[in-house]
Order: C-alpha cells, then structure tokens, then sequence
C-alpha cells in the first residue's frame, strides 16, 4: 500500500469496492429471503476488499494559524452537549479522494467520537491522548485539549503541525523514548483490519500508555474502531469491548464498531445516523 509510480506518485489498487460489493450480494444474499447464507465466507471477501485497498491518510494539510475548527453549537440526538468539539475545519479543508481510498467519519461522529474523547479524560482527571491514524479527530479538538495530545501517522502532510509524530506500524516501537508510557488515551483507527495490523498498533499502544489497558485498575483508556466481528480479538489485545454507539463512515462499503475500555455516556447510546443496530 506504499508503492509509489515512476513519477514518485502513491499508487492505489483499482478501486473494487461497489462492483465487488455487489457481486457478493448476488452471491450470498439470495433474492428471495435475503439471508446469509455463509457469513464467514462474506466476511473473508470483505477483509480482502479492505486488504488490497487499505485507507490512505493522505490529506490537505491544515494551514497553521488558520481558524479551521470552528466550534459547534450542537447536541447529539440524546442532548449531550457537543459545543467543545470542533469538527467543521476539517472536513471543510479536506475532502476525500477517491483515488487514495481515503474514508472520513462524517461530522456527527467526529463530534461525539471526540467527545468521547474529552469525557474520557476529563472524567478521569487525565489530559494527554495518542491519536493513532486519527487525523480527522486529532484535528477536530478544541486547541486547549488537542495541545496535550499528539497525532501519529505515517501520512507527512501533517509534518508541520507540532503535535506530529512520524509513525510507521511495521515498525511500532520506533518512537521517541519522551513517548514511552507518557499518555492516558490511545485512539486508533488502522488503515487495515487484520489482526496481524491491529497486533502492532497494541505493540505501539503498550508503549505510549501509562498502564496496561486490560487491567481496569490501571486506568488507560483506549478507543478503537474497527469491524465488529473482531470483538474477540480486540478484547485480547486490548480488553476493549464494542460500545452502542456505531459509526457513521459515509463512504466505506461496511459497517464499523467503536470499541473501549471503559463507559462513556455519548457511546452508550445508539448512533441516529445508522439505521441497523449490529
């Protein structure tokens, strides 16, 4: 996924997505009853949708000293205060690209994702947070919380701002030692959903976290999303457990789950923006 053409260019596989799609619903969804037939067998073809695309990072850079996150006034459906998350910058200043498979949350989610976010630490007296391949919520926080907080990624548009930190997960641990076990929070959202990938985000995730995020008395707090049939492992690598609130990713082809260590008050409650609960 990080092969670049002659001219120095990303390159991306040919985009499959809605004709494979459908191809797997003619295949596996009969018309007449609309039941699965082998749920398994589905599932596999849609990871290796995901495999051989991945979800590029690549993104227009936000201009420092630019006002880009305007704060947002609303609620969510369930009348949680959201006016400390500021997420129309952007989406406003970075569109998708089809050709770099590039899947934004849409606004709504970013709002409450962040908000999460902020409930987490503030409920826990903590201030500093690792955003894992989470540019879009890592550039949506209000900028009294997002100065404790530090985005990794491997994408360097994000170079200039201060808070960036190289990152690449095939070598997960090669990360400043200022890093090591300094942060309550990791936030992830790998451009892949294998286990094998997960695996070396919960390397990166052991390293920057104060404690041990499968023991409740250690208090680091994780938030991840990613599929919901990888619940089981999830819990094994980082005792987190699929919350009721979903995700809403207009642009991507299935249906992702918000997973965590610990209760929030905006995840506990179903997303409006998704009509089938998982």
């Amino acid at each position: 996924s990080r092969e670049k053409n002659a001219d120095g260019a990303k390159t991306q596989p040919e985009n499959v997505g809605a004709a494979r799609i459908y191809e797997l619903i003619v295949k596996y969804i009969p018309s007449s009853d609309m039941i699965v037939e082998d749920e398994a067998a589905l599932l596999a073809e849609l990871r290796a949708i995901s495999d051989r695309s991945g979800r590029s990072r690549a993104t227009k850079p936000i201009i420092q000293g630019e006002n880009t996150c305007s704060r947002s006034r609303e609620k969510n459906a369930d009348g949680v205060d959201l006016s400390n998350v500021a997420c129309e910058g952007f989406l406003d200043v970075t569109p998708e690209d089809s050709h770099l498979n590039q899947y934004w949350y849409s606004k709504s989610t970013i709002q409450n994702l962040c908000q999460a976010v902020i409930e987490g630490l503030e409920s826990n007296n903590m201030k500093k947070a690792a955003f894992l391949s989470t540019p879009s919520l890592y550039f949506s926080l209000p900028p009294e919380i997002k100065e404790n907080c530090v985005l990794l990624d491997y994408d360097k548009t994000w170079s200039s701002d201060p808070g960036f930190v190289f990152y690449d997960y095939n070598d997960p641990k090669n990360l400043s030692s200022a890093l090591c076990r300094s942060f309550d929070m990791v936030v992830i959202d790998p451009p892949f959903i294998a286990e094998e990938v997960w695996s070396k985000y919960t390397e990166t995730a052991t390293f920057l976290l104060k404690g041990d995020p499968k023991e409740s008395s250690s208090a680091s707090l994780v938030i991840g999303t990613t599929v919901q049939e990888n619940a089981p492992f999830m819990e094994k690598l980082l005792g987190v457990k699929p919350a009721k609130f979903l995700p809403s990713i207009p642009n991507l082809v299935y249906q992702y789950s918000v997973f965590t260590n610990f209760t929030s008050t905006v995840l506990s409650n179903a997303n409006p923006e998704i009509a089938v609960e998982l």
